[in-house]
């Protein structure tokens, strides 16, 4: 599918893993609830990013493991999580 997403939107840049697409990243956003996404260690991943952000927009996360391991999640239509109420 990535040749093809390519093909349709080239400005994008693509990652072959989710390492790699969140390293250094300000916001996460999950748009998809496939198994890598929806099941990805968020203390892992805490450490890859520069700000522990994550918008979830099929409410697929668990956010008492998200906000466990120290994230602000927002998710559509829920209320905003916060690892840090003063935040």
């Amino acid at each position: 599918g990535m040749h093809n997403a390519r093909l349709s939107v080239p400005d994008v840049t693509y990652a072959q893993s989710v390492t790699e697409a969140v390293t250094g990243v300000d916001l996460v956003c999950v748009l998809t609830a496939w198994e890598e996404f929806r099941y990805a260690d968020p203390a892992a991943i805490g450490d890859l990013v520069a700000s522990k952000r994550v918008v979830d927009s099929l409410n697929c996360l668990d956010q008492s493991i998200w906000t466990a391991a120290g994230w602000q999640v927002r998710g559509m239509g829920r209320p905003d999580l916060r690892a840090d109420p003063a935040a």
